[in-house]
């Protein structure tokens, strides 16, 4: 199962919306299982 890792505090604390998509991105980037930690392109 996904555990979220959302933070409402935190994601509260975003001063703009950019800020908010940094701090989305950031927990994106934390899951190896979505992202692409090796630097490969794969197709």
């Amino acid at each position: 199962m996904v555990q979220s890792l959302w933070e409402q505090a935190k994601a509260q604390q975003a001063s703009n919306t950019l800020d908010e998509l940094v701090y989305r991105s950031n927990l994106i980037g934390t899951d190896r299982r979505v992202c692409n930690w090796a630097g490969q392109h794969i197709e």
